[in-house]
């Protein structure tokens, strides 16, 4: 997030503190009391973290208003350099299509999906301007029909933030490549 407010006990925008500033956060207490304490995660410690247990992962590129290109293009290089030489590389994603631009100018060996809220008429061609192999879209917006277009077009589907049973069951039989949730208790691969 480009502020703290949602993740964190701090407040007001990311890029107005120093690392040394945002490590000393707390990023667990909005969670669970069990996890209060626990500081900012850095891309690096998620990489050692991912390739060691064998866990794909979807790096959200969230850039701050008005620094799109240069966040799209430093987290695709951190990226491509932290999962070099390794067998799950990361995903990119963002709502951002100029960042997404930025990343694969960067490192076009990484994958990328474009996320959006609402899906656009032009779905297909901007998917396809940003050489990206996924549109990852808010679950409520999806239905069997352009499940089946983008498989068509050579695209998967992915799906935020589905934690409703009945709903991810839907979207299974309906053919969906992948499913974000936050209810992993309740929703099984």
């Amino acid at each position: 997030d480009d502020t703290l407010d949602r993740t964190t006990d701090g407040r007001g925008r990311a890029d107005a503190l120093t690392w040394a500033e945002l490590a000393k956060l707390d990023a667990g207490s909005s969670h669970s009391a069990a996890f209060a304490g626990e500081p900012l995660p850095t891309l690096s410690a998620i990489a050692r973290w991912a390739i060691a247990n064998g866990v794909a992962c979807n790096v959200e590129i969230k850039p701050i208003p008005g620094r799109e290109r240069d966040t799209g293009a430093a987290v695709a290089l951190d990226a491509a350099a932290l999962w070099r030489a390794t067998p799950v590389p990361p995903l990119l994603s963002s709502f951002s299509e100029e960042a997404l631009g930025a990343a694969r100018d960067a490192a076009p060996e990484l994958k990328r999906a474009l996320l959006v809220d609402r899906i656009p008429a032009d779905w297909a061609a901007r998917l396809s301007r940003l050489a990206c192999i996924a549109l990852d879209v808010d679950y409520r917006e999806l239905d069997a029909a352009i499940i089946a277009a983008a498989h068509r077009s050579g695209y998967k589907v992915m799906t935020y933030t589905a934690n409703d049973p009945r709903a991810v069951a839907q979207l299974a039989a309906w053919g969906v490549d992948v499913i974000i949730t936050d209810a992993i208790d309740v929703i099984r691969p």
